[in-house]
């Protein structure tokens, strides 16, 4: 074990040495992997993480020869850190599925080592760590220990939030009454939804890219903000790719008059769907299409079968404000990062 692994560790009740680490390549077994795991994401699929185009940091983690566990993160041109992969909002550490029947002692343990080695793997491969976590890791003790009790470079832990809202009881035909997202949206929220009803708004399925991205570069202009080229391009192969695997749903929202004012786009897995972009045409900012379209957009992700849908981040104020009143539970996750001299 090197002298990394062992700063917090006695080696009595938690022996690492057994732990090893290959680099990995985003392939078919690499996907296999990543959807067996309950804390595996779209943003971890070889899919998206290509379409990224950033150089990447993939590991794969064994224990005695067996595949336990992947390392997802970005690399630095210089190869001396790791960082975050653009729009990639999970990833990490991601332990592998647990066995059926397995004890909760063991399951948790097993995360705990995991973590622990690759912590030692990492801070003795580069040095800064930078790391964006899956809410599904939820035992944050190896970062929070790693040094402990020395004066040694500790982790920074930032504590961030996101909104996973149920779609149970839910789809364009279930009546407000009984729809579970329209009954669990705030009282301003849910008047908003009903104006927009009153008002002849409507959502439907869209495939349309080049429209989203007219879109999302006048959201950006409404800002004065000026799109960077490098960003522009690497969103519409995010949706590229995605849209190529069936890995996407895209909904835009209209107005009484069939004017397009908002355009939703979600990144699919097996578990749920993410909120990935959203954008709107200024002139209809104020036409309830946002609100109402979000909502129409959950009921009709209900309608094909996804059970869940993670909003994606909560961590400002008007932007949380705006999609927790869809009533969504509010769920920690962490980026940590390690700056070693």
């Amino acid at each position: 074990m090197s002298s990394q692994e062992s700063k917090f560790y006695v080696s009595e009740l938690l022996d690492l040495s057994k732990y090893t680490f290959e680099r990995a390549l985003a392939d078919d077994d690499w996907d296999q992997f990543i959807e067996r795991s309950p804390q595996g994401t779209v943003f971890s699929s070889s899919v998206f993480l290509q379409a990224t185009g950033h150089k990447l940091s993939l590991w794969k983690a064994f224990k005695n020869n067996e595949w336990v566990g992947v390392v997802v993160t970005g690399e630095t041109d210089d190869g001396m850190s790791t960082c975050l992969i653009p729009f990639a909002i999970y990833g990490g550490i991601i332990k592998r599925q647990s066995s059926l029947n397995q004890p909760l002692p063991q399951i948790q343990t097993e995360e705990f080592r995991l973590i622990a080695a690759a912590i030692g793997h990492l801070s003795a491969t580069y040095r800064t760590v930078q790391l964006g976590l899956c809410p599904e890791l939820r035992d944050m003790r190896p970062f929070l220990w790693h040094n402990y009790g020395e004066d040694g470079d500790k982790f920074i832990l930032d504590l961030r939030y996101t909104s996973l809202v149920s779609l149970e009881n839910s789809g364009v035909s279930v009546d407000l009454d009984k729809n579970n997202v329209y009954k669990s949206s705030s009282k301003s929220r849910r008047q908003e939804i009903r104006y927009g009803f009153k008002a002849g708004v409507t959502t439907r399925s869209i495939d349309q890219i080049d429209d989203f991205m007219h879109f999302y570069e006048m959201t950006f202009a409404r800002q004065g903000i000026s799109l960077d080229r490098e960003e522009h391009e690497t969103v519409r192969r995010i949706c590229t790719a995605l849209q190529s695997k069936n890995m996407i749903n895209m909904y835009g929202t209209y107005t009484a008059e069939d004017d397009l004012a908002s355009i939703f786009v979600f990144a699919r897995d097996s578990k749920r769907a993410y909120y990935l972009f959203g954008a709107n045409h200024p002139d209809f900012r104020d036409s309830y299409s946002g609100t109402l379209g979000l909502f129409q957009s959950l009921n009709m992700l209900a309608d094909t079968g996804c059970a869940e849908v993670d909003l994606e981040g909560v961590n400002s104020p008007k932007r949380g404000y705006f999609k927790l009143s869809f009533g969504g539970t509010l769920t920690p996750y962490y980026r940590v990062t390690l700056h070693q001299q």
